[in-house]
């Protein structure tokens, strides 16, 4: 929202807290054969998995001392 309206205003102040967490975002360059992949995996996943939050990945009930920090990391890097 605010990269919206920033160039709209005369003046924009924000507050913003902390997150409760975050991810890398690896962003980089895609093509357009990526893309139509990658939208095609999400909608099956929001089919599939209502209750995921629209995220490619499912919650994990896991608690987080329950499983190795190789685990971890391999579930955090892992992508399509």
């Amino acid at each position: 929202m605010i990269g919206e309206i920033a160039d709209k205003v005369g003046d924009l102040t924000v507050f913003q807290r902390r997150p409760n967490w975050s991810a890398p975002l690896n962003n980089s360059a895609i093509s357009e054969e990526e893309m139509a992949t990658f939208a095609r995996a999400m909608r099956r996943s929001c089919r599939l998995r209502p209750h995921a939050g629209r995220f490619l990945h499912g919650p994990d009930r896991r608690g987080f001392y329950e499983v190795t920090r190789e685990e971890r990391v391999e579930l955090w890097d892992k992508t399509l």
